[in-house]
């Protein structure tokens, strides 16, 4: 159990350390576009794709680099960012509680279990 909590701490550390690339840091020629809402907008090239998210005030974040052509998708990073170390301070904490109890709590594994997955 040490083990499995030592690496999803190790993960939190990633996730919070981890760079996207974001906005101007995209080199590339055109990108497959998702919308903010999670619409399919096509194959578009970059400039107006940064052009429609800084139009929606929010950010264009390249989601898969090495696929042909890369996803890119408007969101706001900050949130996103957010939103993920959030998700991964509750995995460690329920972590924390299940390798603190001598007892299998089945609940709290279904819960990790599932949050994991998502």
């Amino acid at each position: 159990m040490f083990v499995i909590h030592l690496f999803f701490c190790l993960w939190e550390d990633i996730i919070i350390n981890k760079e996207h690339i974001i906005n101007d840091q995209i080199r590339v020629k055109e990108v497959r576009l998702i919308g903010a809402n999670g619409e399919q907008l096509g194959v578009t090239p970059t400039n107006s794709a940064k052009d429609m998210a800084y139009g929606a005030g929010l950010d264009l974040v390249l989601i898969s680099p090495t696929a042909n052509p890369p996803v890119a998708k408007i969101m706001d990073y900050g949130r996103f960012k957010y939103e993920q170390i959030k998700k991964v301070k509750v995995i460690c904490s329920l972590l924390i509680i299940m390798s603190s109890h001598k007892q299998k709590n089945k609940w709290i594994t279904n819960i990790v279990i599932h949050l994991i997955t998502i």
